[in-house]
């Protein structure tokens, strides 16, 4: 197959950066194992952050690789002038990362889609409720299901079902309110966002299912103790108000969504760390979901300058391109 230059250098931003992700992505899954050993999840918030953080650094360290390295030697010494035959391997790393970004862009439109369709739903057929004086209202659906959700990025909306309403004590009910006001601090929706606008290691095989798996019920987990706050008596109430939502019966309300009962197959699991006396734990602070942010930038900005001085030398870029030569053609 013969390409021109604009083409070929698409292609080999698509195929590194697809080798380069599955690189790292498949070093990632081996550490994500033991971090996210729960004899190691004391402090399953921290435990949650580094599986997030191992998840983002694969996809990041990748693109600054591409975008500091791969690119910038091609640019300065391949010329762009003219069309060149390309080999069959570098067509099939391109196409598969094409088709990987392009299925994360996919799916991040669709559960997009899928929240702007639940809140409409919603809010035609809920109504606002103020359960607790200088709180927000909670948004209350007519529904047999029992659900408590907290539902959406910009403006997250506290949803509750008749159902779970008239199945919780008032103690229950703000236990679990304060479960969902856990993740509303921790930004776990955008989180949410997040696991699912990155790339997998293969189109079709996300290849972090249970890193995935892993860190929501680390969050679930961290959820609950800030609720509890260390306080047997909301302990208990919480692990009342997971007993009473139950297995949920039908689907999840949307993919950007955090429900009460979670994935719905761990309750028992929650259940019991809730009532094993744990001693108090140190509430999150309003700002920690905040931090991540600045966590990312900070440590994208050291990868970017560590790489930047890697790729500084003349003959690091020509090496580089050497390589690439080789693998295009």
């Amino acid at each position: 197959m013969t390409l021109p230059y604009a083409a070929r250098l698409v292609g080999l931003a698509l195929a590194s950066f697809f080798m380069l992700h599955a690189a790292l992505g498949l070093a990632a899954r081996a550490l994500g194992r033991r971090w996210a050993d729960p004899r190691s999840s004391r402090r399953p918030a921290q435990a949650a952050a580094r599986l997030l953080w191992l998840r983002v650094a694969a996809a990041a360290g990748a693109g600054f690789v591409v975008a500091a390295v791969c690119l910038p030697s091609y640019w300065r010494w391949e010329p762009a002038a003219r069309s060149e035959e390309v080999g069959a391997w570098f067509v099939a790393a391109a196409l598969l990362g094409g088709a990987g970004c392009a299925l994360a862009a996919a799916r991040m439109a669709a559960a997009l889609l899928e929240l702007r369709r639940l809140g409409r739903a919603c809010r035609g057929c809920g109504r606002r409720a103020q359960l607790w004086p200088g709180r927000r209202p909670v948004l209350v659906i007519a529904s047999e299901e029992r659900v408590l959700a907290l539902v959406g990025l910009m403006r997250p909306q506290l949803v509750a079902s008749t159902a779970l309403l008239a199945a919780l004590t008032p103690e229950q009910l703000a236990a679990a309110a304060a479960h969902e006001m856990a993740h509303r601090k921790a930004w776990d929706n955008w989180k949410r966002a997040l696991w699912l606008a990155l790339p997998d290691l293969l189109p079709g095989w996300s290849g972090f299912q249970e890193l995935e798996r892993h860190w929501k019920r680390l969050r679930e987990w961290a959820a609950d103790d800030d609720a509890a706050g260390g306080n047997p008596q909301r302990a208990l109430a919480l692990a009342e108000a997971l007993l009473a939502a139950g297995r949920r019966t039908g689907a999840a309300p949307a993919r950007l969504a955090s429900t009460l009962a979670g994935e719905g197959d761990e309750i028992a699991e929650r259940v019991r760390r809730l009532l094993a006396s744990p001693a108090p734990a140190a509430r999150v602070p309003a700002a920690a979901g905040a931090l991540l942010p600045v966590w990312a930038a900070g440590s994208a900005s050291l990868m970017a300058m560590a790489i930047a001085a890697w790729a500084s030398a003349p003959t690091t870029l020509h090496f580089t391109f050497y390589l690439l030569e080789h693998f295009v053609h």
